[in-house]
This record gives C-alpha cells, sequence and structure tokens, in this order.
C-alpha cells in the first residue's frame, strides 16, 4: 500500500511539474506622457517565475535615451517594493549600473499575475521612466522634472510553448508498476 501512494504522488509530481507554459508578453500601443512610444516583448515562465528574451524599447527623447531594456532586477526599494511575481516589474538595460535609465512596467489588472495569459492594462499614472540609485539598480530615484508615465496601452500575453511530459515518466511509472506487481507476487 506504501508503495501504491508513493507511486501515485511519485506520477502527480511529475504530472503537475508537465504543466510549465513560457507566456511571451507583448507591449500593445504603449506611450509615455512625454510622447515616447515604448514597443517589444519578454518571455515569462510560468513555475520558476524566470523572465527570457527580454527585448523592449523607448523611442527617446531629449531628456530620455532610446534604450534597450534586457533584463529584470529581483526587487526594487520603491513604495510600494516592487517584484515582478505581483503587480510590476523593472527592466534595465544590460550593464545597468548608478544613473541607467529603468524602465517600470505596472498592469493595473493586479493581482493579474504574468501566469496567466490574456491582457493587462498598463496601470496609468505612475511613474514608469526612473533612474537607479545605486550600481546594482536595486534602488531607483525619479530625477525631477515632469514624470514620465504610461498614458496609454496594454500587456498581452500568449503561450509559446507548454513543456510536454516527457516519455522517461511514462517509461518510470511503468517500471514502477512492474515492480509493484512483482512485489506483490512473492507475497503471495
Amino acid at each position: 500500500m506504501k508503495f501504491l501512494h508513493a507511486f501515485l504522488i511519485t506520477s502527480i509530481c511529475m504530472v503537475g511539474a508537465a504543466q510549465a507554459e513560457t507566456i511571451r508578453w507583448t507591449l500593445q500601443d504603449a506611450l509615455l506622457s512625454d510622447g515616447q512610444s515604448v514597443t517589444g516583448s519578454f518571455d515569462y515562465e510560468t513555475v520558476s517565475g524566470d523572465f527570457s528574451n527580454i527585448s523592449i524599447f523607448n523611442s527617446g527623447t531629449a531628456t530620455w535615451a532610446a534604450t534597450e531594456f534586457t533584463q529584470t532586477v529581483d526587487s526594487v526599494s520603491v513604495i510600494p517594493p516592487v517584484d515582478c511575481q505581483t503587480y510590476a516589474c523593472v527592466f534595465l538595460p544590460d550593464g545597468a549600473t548608478t544613473g541607467s535609465i529603468a524602465l517600470e512596467i505596472v498592469w493595473d489588472n493586479y493581482p493579474g499575475y504574468l501566469s496567466e495569459a490574456g491582457t493587462l492594462d498598463l496601470l496609468y499614472g505612475t511613474w514608469s521612466l526612473w533612474r537607479c540609485d545605486n550600481s546594482d539598480c536595486s534602488g531607483l530615484v525619479f530625477p525631477g522634472g515632469a514624470a514620465v508615465e504610461f498614458v496609454d496601452g496594454s500587456i498581452s500575453g500568449v503561450v509559446v510553448s507548454a513543456v510536454p511530459i516527457p516519455a522517461a515518466v511514462w517509461l518510470f511509472g511503468s517500471a514502477l508498476a512492474g515492480l509493484g506487481w512483482l512485489r506483490r507476487k512473492r507475497a503471495v
């Protein structure tokens, strides 16, 4: 009986792990209050919470240079604190350090987590462009002048890959079932 329980728990865990999906989030019609447009996309892995293939661009102005954002920062000390798992995410360029531009994207439907495909409106009226306050960009400052914020747009997510159940799971399961059958046969 213990064997059957172990087998069922193992099978459930393996099948659960197989449900991981990668969702590609794309900015649509994203416009900042100073006239800049923001375009691009990133991939989000639903089980691990990892980001990949980040390629987001702002068009730039005299105040804010056009930048490609290619990475996220784990958590940022702004109010409220930002971590990419809840309602907002901060994107940075490669080699970001003190003074680098940081782009914060806040979605309006929070807690609209990124782990479900669909469309999330961008939250309007919140600062979106910041400067890194320290070398690892864990703190952000808003430079003087008018706030730059999203005034239009959304992010749209579609599943680009689901992790299939590997054949090894079925082989492993059948092997365990065979061992259980042999053990039961010996006991009788």
